[in-house]
């Protein structure tokens, strides 16, 4: 079953002042202290101003939960503080949904107007000079929207491990006999096709891996 976070922002030894909900909580928590760079809001002007006191706000984890009741937890949570920075009761999941550009005709856009942005690193370099209509956080606007990866958004056919095609094991067996790789080493330092993992334990852990002596063997 999925599950997700209820958290809290708070002062160090001060009281709670902000609620809200996420998969990811610190990656959530560091997209709060960046947005308050270009976001306003009553949360905005209070993470600006621990900022600007040299203070660091804290991340609370109030509550793991399903995920198909974090609505009703979030607004059981926010009901429990009084002086919260959120801009209503919860369970709506933040503001309503601000990007209404397609997952795919967000990607054309990208592919047309930023060219030299071939990756995430590089885009997070770009998102101040991003206009309203593109999400400096693609993955988390489209996660269920028809995201796959940096790769495949950015078009570098970068793409990740977990959405290789990869040969099976006993393919990749059989890859091993032919080029006489022998050793862990050896598997490792080989140049490999596209499709051989180069962490085999963990691409076949539930595929028939048993051991390297079996993997390398007859």
């Amino acid at each position: 079953m999925r599950k997700t976070f209820i958290y809290g922002l708070k002062e160090p030894n001060g009281e709670i002042r902000y609620v809200g909900k996420a998969d990811d909580v610190k990656r959530r928590f560091r997209q709060h202290k960046s947005n308050a760079r270009k976001e306003k809001s009553h949360k905005v002007s209070w993470i600006k101003s621990c900022l600007n006191r040299g203070i660091d706000i804290e991340l609370v984890i109030l509550e793991e939960v399903e995920y198909d009741v974090w609505h009703e937890r979030e607004v059981y949570w926010i009901k429990q503080f009084h002086n919260l920075t959120n801009h209503d009761k919860g369970g709506k999941g933040g503001k309503p949904e601000k990007y209404k550009l397609s997952y795919i005709d967000c990607k054309n856009w990208v592919l047309e107007n930023l060219p030299n942005v071939s990756s995430q690193s590089l885009w997070y370099k770009n998102i101040n000079n991003l206009p309203d209509f593109i999400p400096p956080y693609p993955y988390d606007t489209y996660r269920y929207r028809g995201w796959l990866s940096w790769g495949e958004f950015l078009n570098t056919d970068r793409v990740a491990d977990q959405y290789k095609a990869y040969m099976s094991y006993d393919e990749a067996k059989e890859w091993c006999l032919q080029n006489n790789i022998k050793t862990q080493k050896e598997y490792k330092l080989s140049k490999k096709p596209i499709n051989l993992p180069y962490k085999a334990e963990r691409t076949y852990k539930n595929n028939g891996w048993v051991n390297w002596f079996d993997f390398l063997s007859k």
